[in-house]
């Protein structure tokens, strides 16, 4: 049988360690060869060192060739991939020196690039075609026709036996992704880091005009397809733009159920635990198309729990906390400011919001050490200014840290997870005040929607010893449905994708 080979497909920065984590389990447990499809932008390091690069905007140059961006797999080599340059006798040199020869290459250049890729000078055009319903919707066909035909020759140059994608969301690339895959008989696996919450895009494109049904053209379309309107405090939402949505339904690259992230044409989903079956079989899944294997990140959370003792005492020596304190550690919020809901937010901007979480943790003084860990998107350098007294800030993985602490805080944040998979408690600050209901009905996760609240419970936790004992016990008692702690994650990942991906390798044999 030949080397397995996976395509995985990952559109942003916080998506690739993801994906790359369980490309990475199966090329240890099965051999496989490992493909990145990226988009143009995402960062890549050294994790993807094992892998063959591409990037989605190679893809969508007119050629016989689909264009292969990674010749070599080394770190230099990879960085190198996303500023490519071409060195012409000195030529760039020359240009450094004269403004005016810059911009006649650079005009000379975009031209160029328009010529070959029409597909960008569709984008360009966007903006103002959309005003036209007729012509937006001839100019979303031709685009979602285009990236099909060029995904379509992609797929059967490379000839992947499973695609791995984090999501299937019918916003992306990645629904086109699975749909064509599909056509091609190729499966596609779908390893989550969110949970699916149509709430939480409803609530993104309330105040966005083309999210709202309030014309013509969009109020057809949710006639015809009624999966694309969602009602929100009296208000109908259509989850793309109407002329994209009619584009996708002629095409066939739309989704059962658009408002329900996942919700395609996958033949598996690797849920982590048996509590987000639960909630994927509530939103209308097909059970046969959900699998509980563990989460990616259980691997870490296991070993961490398992010898706690010791890395709990390694972790308060290098931070210099006081070892008989408890120990908080703060998933940070990531900032959400900037648009029309800034106004039902508690705080009118992210510099009060910050200081508001930092004050709370301060004032609890020399009862507790806190540790602060950034949200992926937020800079490390904002909040080393914090650190001081009993704060302290980290980079180290979240997962590394949560099996290690006494209370979690975050903000409706998937790494919650992790905490009640491992027993331990939880203050969900829902500081934006979503109210998203993914942990309602956990004991031993606290939800507040206030500062006041929040500092209450804060203190209550410290000073009460029953009451966080209580709040611990309850947490432990729903650990086992919340996930998968143990060392097999690997193994039972992997015989998840030779299921799926039986039938195609046998077929590919014989047809060599």
């Amino acid at each position: 049988m030949r080397t397995l080979r996976v395509l995985c497909y990952a559109d942003t920065t916080t998506a690739v360690p993801h994906c790359a984590a369980a490309a990475e389990m199966l090329r240890v447990e099965l051999g496989a060869h490992i493909i990145m499809l990226l988009e143009r932008g995402v960062r890549i390091d050294e994790t993807l060192s094992n892998s063959e690069i591409y990037w989605r905007d190679g893809l969508f140059v007119p050629s016989k060739h689909v264009r292969n961006s990674s010749e070599g797999t080394n770190k230099r080599k990879a960085a190198a991939l996303t500023s490519r340059r071409i060195e012409l006798f000195g030529f760039r040199n020359v240009l450094a020196r004269s403004k005016l020869l810059r911009y006649i290459y650079s005009t000379i250049r975009r031209l160029y690039l328009i010529l070959r890729n029409p597909p960008s000078l569709l984008r360009q055009a966007r903006s103002w075609i959309r005003r036209i319903s007729i012509l937006a919707i001839a100019a979303e066909l031709i685009w979602a026709r285009q990236r099909a035909k060029t995904l379509r020759e992609f797929l059967r140059k490379i000839r992947p036996d499973v695609i791995l994608l984090v999501e299937d969301n019918v916003e992306t690339l990645s629904t086109t992704v699975i749909n064509e895959g599909c056509r091609q008989g190729i499966p596609s696996v779908i390893v989550p880091f969110t949970i699916p919450n149509p709430l939480e895009p409803a609530k993104f494109y309330r105040h966005r005009k083309l999210n709202q049904v309030n014309d013509f053209l969009s109020r057809l379309v949710v006639r015809i397809f009624p999966k694309w309107r969602y009602r929100l405090d009296g208000q109908d939402l259509i989850r793309v733009p109407a002329f994209t949505a009619l584009a996708l339904e002629a095409l066939g690259q739309s989704s059962p159920a658009p408002w329900i992230l996942n919700r395609g044409r996958a033949a598996k989903i690797a849920l982590d635990s048996e509590s987000q079956r639960d909630r994927y079989v509530q939103l209308g899944f097909p059970v046969s198309q959900l699998a509980v294997v563990g989460d990616i990140h259980s691997a870490i959370l296991y070993r961490a729990a398992a010898n706690r003792a010791r890395l709990r005492l390694e972790l308060m020596t290098k931070y210099s906390f006081v070892p008989d304190r408890p120990l908080i550690v703060c998933g940070f919020p990531p900032n959400q400011f900037g648009g029309e809901d800034d106004g039902q937010f508690e705080f009118s901007s992210y510099d009060t919001l910050s200081d508001a979480w930092i004050e709370s943790f301060r004032s609890l003084g020399n009862r507790a050490n806190v540790l602060i860990r950034p949200h992926p998107r937020a800079s490390a350098d904002r909040f080393s200014s914090f650190a001081g007294g009993n704060i302290r800030c980290s980079m180290q993985p979240t997962a590394e840290l949560i099996p290690l602490c006494d209370l979690y805080v975050a903000s409706i944040s998937a790494t919650i997870r992790w905490a009640i998979a491992c027993g331990i408690p939880v203050i969900n600050y829902d500081t934006y005040r979503y109210r998203y209901d993914d942990y309602e009905g956990v004991g031993g996760v606290i939800h507040v929607d206030l500062l006041a609240d929040f500092r209450v419970q804060l203190e209550r936790f410290v000073d009460d010893a029953s009451f966080a004992e209580c709040v611990s016990r309850k947490q432990r008692e729903v650990m086992r449905r919340w996930g998968v702690l143990d060392d097999g994650l690997s193994r039972r990942f992997a015989m998840l994708v030779n299921e799926v991906t039986e039938g195609v390798r046998s077929r590919s044999v014989s047809g060599q």
